[in-house]
């Protein structure tokens, strides 16, 4: 079945499309189904009625993509008259523990899934790692479940008023809206800003002469491109350098950024009191492999 609309009122649509006789409901946050079913073994009831049965799942996209599964598996035991509640009542007594580790693998399939499609999946990795799961989600307790503590905990490691501090509540909090854990992580960002950071930046010379010390070619290839293009450090693995012709008629090695914070664009080299990209070996030099760094000199 392919994917629709993850929202309530679009499963039940299907579901009613279906004609299944089971629709999704949500109390607090967590999800249930709704259906015709049998008395509960021990009821005074005698007749088929209305019923909720808990599934014991929160009410998020992972958790209302399974609900949907769930009301046609129900459904179809129904039109069968294979229905029992033996199963369903032994789902409700047993605790249902979902693991952090489970969550995050579920949380990463989503954000591939929606904001971090890349040309390749070493791209998306990379991506993950950078926007997700560095900052701030490699620290919550993977073995345990999920409480309101672990994030509060987790945002609290970094040091209060950095941007550190700041993306690392944006991404916990995010992820805690997925999982549907209730915490506000606002009274723990701070006043970072970055108008308030004092931004001692190199002269030229100094950042040549450091990028001239370096010995591995790779190394100072890579260096050379994030001062001669003005790259942040993550652009330097989405980006791709071919020859053009400028304005003036000149032959220019211009960069192009696949994936950067603004967006795809093309960035005309820099000069540094004379240095050129040429001298920091990017001209003869090609990185083929430096972790996921693939970067094509066409000329």
């Amino acid at each position: 079945m392919a994917k629709g609309k993850l929202s309530l009122e679009a499963i039940n649509s299907r579901l009613k499309a279906a004609r299944s006789g089971v629709s999704v409901r949500q109390k607090g946050n967590r999800l249930y189904l709704r259906a015709t079913l049998p008395p509960k073994p021990n009821s005074t009831k005698m007749q088929m009625h209305q019923q909720d049965v808990s599934l014991g799942i929160y009410a998020n996209p992972a958790g209302l993509e399974r609900a949907e599964a769930e009301a046609r598996k129900l459904g179809a035991l129904l039109a069968c008259k294979e229905f029992s509640w033996t199963l369903y009542l032994q789902d409700e007594l047993k605790p249902n523990v979902v693991t952090c580790g489970d969550w995050l693998q579920r949380f990463k399939q989503y954000c591939l899934d929606t904001n971090l499609q890349t040309d390749t999946s070493e791209a998306a990795e990379l991506l993950w790692r950078k926007r997700y799961y560095n900052p701030a989600l490699k620290w919550l307790p993977e073995a345990e479940e999920l409480s309101p503590s672990a994030f509060i905990t987790v945002a609290q490691r970094t040091k209060p008023n950095t941007r550190s501090r700041q993306v690392a509540c944006q991404v916990l909090q995010q992820f805690a809206k997925f999982v549907g854990v209730e915490v506000d992580l606002k009274p723990y960002i701070g006043n970072y800003s970055p108008k308030k950071v004092f931004r001692d930046i190199p002269k030229d010379e100094v950042i040549a002469q450091a990028i001239d010390k370096m010995r591995t070619p790779s190394w100072r290839c890579l260096y050379g491109l994030m001062a001669t293009y003005g790259l942040r450090d993550h652009e330097v693995f989405f980006t791709e350098l071919k020859w053009q012709i400028d304005e003036f008629e000149s032959k220019v090695l211009v960069a192009k950024v696949t994936d950067g914070k603004t967006g795809s664009r093309e960035v005309y080299p820099f000069t540094l009191n004379g240095l050129s990209v040429g001298n920091f070996g990017i001209r003869s030099y090609q990185i083929s492999r430096l972790g996921f760094i693939k970067i094509m000199v066409n000329e």
